[in-house]
């Protein structure tokens, strides 16, 4: 770790956000680039703001350029108190501010950025200035102690989270640990520590429930519920008797088995969880453990809740985000302080997705994205005493939104009469239509969803032409258990159905050029653009997959998914275990059926699709007697870290695109004209 670097050259040139100096790194840069795809390639600015306890400082974080790097600034004067940047792979997973003076991170590493960041289960707490650095928890925590009775952190052999910074205790924190190599249904395998942000000496408070995913806390510090894992990738919650023994509130409650719980107020006596409502979607509920009887405090009719606001002092619910085809916000309590914020954002941002992204403890200070389908977003500083707002900024300076394209939102019945909904960019206001349209499955392919958002890889083929379908087929996240269990078992079968629903509503409305169709998708979504092929030959035209699977049998070998017994159990569940039919489903068993033209694009060192998936699929399609071009990227994971190794994709993909299916008007650059 390489402290006393420019603290993200110096907060972007004090919040002046010029990019050129974001960092050492190697970025690519608009000016080099004559294409103009420099901007999508590049990585946002910021990623996160987030507030101090007190509201004095703020933390930037960013990930760009392969480097994760952190800076902290006053509020007020936004003057740079300091900052540091990780080395190598390491990447901030979360950042917690302990105090006003003190934070703690979570180290982890990035296999990609199709991949989630991976923890390491270190913690480890530095002041603002950058001095006082320590691990505080994990293995590399202990330290010699011959000859000394002091007590001193210990190695803790074990995956670290930080689960409640105890806003009345300024030096502990809770952890929840699991040790390395725990495997679901094993018993006492989780537990919670209480750490001392300085010295890292840690007390054991209590054992988990098994295979704890994570804990609730209440206002005062106090665990009160848990989630955990069990055998068959299931989730179960828990609630902390008075005793101090678990209980798994499934048994005698009115909760079903994918109730996860939200928040614990104990000024309530309330545990607030997500659960499934009557019509098989999912809602937010009031649930009283003593008398197990539970309440609705709010629900969607098509989606469950994307994000919950809870008030700090008594750990109540103050508002529900909703993702139905565009964002929408419930408010809840409309006297609370951000209620009324949410209420006013939303009527002064209409058409645009507002975010609470940090608020300081008393609530008076609060950070807000404002973002939408063609602007990554800016960050703005809200003052609840003086009502005053200010733009802090923008999450990407290099993108102009004037010259993005709108999503629109549509759904379809599938040919099942499942209900699927999706988004469709066009390249203009009014295309020659039809125009040459890239059908883009998302990952996952289950608990993960497209949103209206901005996309860089939807923009970049809007700005260059092409029409762009965007699908949320069965097995998506967001739409309830009943629709995400509808995907399993179904990877090559229904789920490329619905996908291909959506591409005959498109040409039939007369927005896609049926003789111009091609597929493209990242991870789960470069399996889903052969197996469309497959499925539907005379539909589409040519197949880009990056950082794709291809052969189902041997992803259930080779992902790093299955290097944990829940893993394995998870992805069983998602697949099933029959190999011949996973074998049918597999493009790379059946590459005599995909006529189209394939471009392969992978990550040497992916360790969630390997690089032997592309191998094998390049290897079939060519004993096939098959067109098939493949470009693998040294010292790349799952997808690609690297700015210059993302533009050097891009411009691959429009190349192959263009010789297959042609292509439409070009448009203004990204960064403007």
């Amino acid at each position: 770790m390489n402290l006393g670097v420019a603290p993200l050259a110096v907060a972007l040139s004090v919040l002046g956000c010029a990019p050129q100096m974001a960092t050492t790194a190697t970025r690519v840069e608009a000016v080099k680039d004559a294409d103009g795809l420099a901007p999508f390639a590049q990585d946002f600015d910021v990623n996160d703001v987030v507030l101090s306890p007190k509201g004095t400082y703020f933390a930037l974080t960013s990930y760009r350029g392969g480097l994760s790097e952190v800076a902290f600034l006053n509020t007020e004067t936004k003057e740079v108190i300091g900052g540091y940047r990780l080395a190598g792979d390491q990447v901030i997973v979360s950042l917690e501010w302990a105090s006003d003076e003190r934070v703690v991170i979570v180290l982890g590493e990035r296999n990609g950025p199709l991949d989630e960041p991976r923890s390491y289960g270190e913690l480890i707490a530095v002041n603002i200035d950058g001095s006082n650095l320590k691990t505080i928890f994990g293995y590399r925590a202990g330290e010699f102690q011959t000859g000394s009775r002091i007590k001193k952190a210990k190695s803790v052999r074990a995956f670290g989270h930080l689960m409640d910074r105890l806003p009345n205790d300024k030096n502990h924190i809770l952890v929840h640990a699991t040790p390395f190599g725990a495997q679901p249904g094993e018993v006492d395998l989780t537990a919670v520590y209480k750490v001392n942000i300085y010295s890292g000496i840690q007390k054991r408070l209590l054992k988990g429930p098994g295979y704890a995913v994570y804990y609730v806390t209440d206002e005062h510090g106090e665990v009160r519920a848990a989630l955990s894992a069990v055998k068959g990738g299931d989730l179960k919650p828990y609630v902390l008797d008075a005793d101090g023994g678990w209980q798994a509130v499934a048994e005698s409650a009115l909760l079903s088995a994918d109730a996860q719980p939200v928040s614990f107020s104990a000024a309530q006596g309330r545990m607030y969880v997500y659960d499934a409502t009557e019509k098989g979607g999912v809602g937010l509920f009031a649930f009283d453990p003593v008398s197990n009887a539970r309440s609705v405090v709010s629900a969607h009719p098509l989606v469950a809740p994307f994000t919950t606001v809870i008030r700090p002092g008594d750990q109540t619910p103050v508002a529900v985000q909703y993702e139905p085809d565009y964002s929408e916000w419930k408010v809840l309590d409309a006297q609370d302080p951000v209620g009324r914020l949410i209420e006013r954002l939303t009527s002064q941002f209409s058409g645009q997705r507002v975010s609470i992204r940090s608020r300081s403890e008393d609530g008076a200070m609060t950070v807000v994205l404002v973002s939408s389908d063609r602007d990554p977003g800016t960050f703005y500083l809200v003052d609840g005493k003086t009502n005053q707002m200010a733009p802090l900024l923008r999450r990407h300076e290099s993108v102009d939104p004037t010259n993005m394209r709108p999503m629109e939102a549509f759904r379809i019945k599938s040919r099942d009469g499942l209900l699927v909904h999706g988004y469709l960019t066009l390249p203009s206001d009014e295309p020659p239509a039809p125009v040459p349209m890239v059908v883009m499955p998302h990952g996952g392919p289950h608990n993960v969803r497209d949103l209206w958002q901005y996309d860089p890889d939807v923009q970049m083929l809007a700005a260059n032409g092409y029409a762009v379908l965007q699908v949320n087929f069965r097995g998506s996240g967001g739409y309830g258990p009943a629709f995400t269990v509808a995907g399993f078992e179904q990877w090559g079968d229904k789920v490329q159905n619905d996908i291909i629903d959506a591409i005959k509503w498109a040409v039939g409305s007369k927005v896609a050029d049926p003789e111009r169709i091609c597929t493209y998708g990242s991870s789960f979504g470069g399996y889903s653009a052969a197996q469309l092929a497959i499925r539907a030959p005379d539909k589409i035209r040519c197949v880009v997959g990056v950082a794709g699977v291809y052969d189902l049998v041997r992803l259930t070998e080779e992902t790093d998914i299955v290097e944990t017994g829940w893993g394995r159990d998870v992805l069983q569940r998602y697949l099933g275990s029959d190999e011949g039919v996973l074998a049918k489903f597999s493009p790379a068993r059946n590459a005599g059926q995909l006529d189209a033209p394939v471009l392969l694009i992978h990550g040497q060192d992916d360790r969630r699709a390997p690089v032997s998936q592309a191998q094998a699929m390049k290897e079939a399609l060519q004993s096939a007697g098959k067109t098939c071009e493949t470009v693998i990227m040294p010292d790349e994971g799952h997808g690609f870290r690297s700015e210059a190794n993302r533009l050097r994709a891009y411009k691959k993909i429009l190349s192959f695109l263009k010789t297959h299916i042609g292509a439409g008007p070009k448009l203004a650059r990204a960064g403007g004209s």
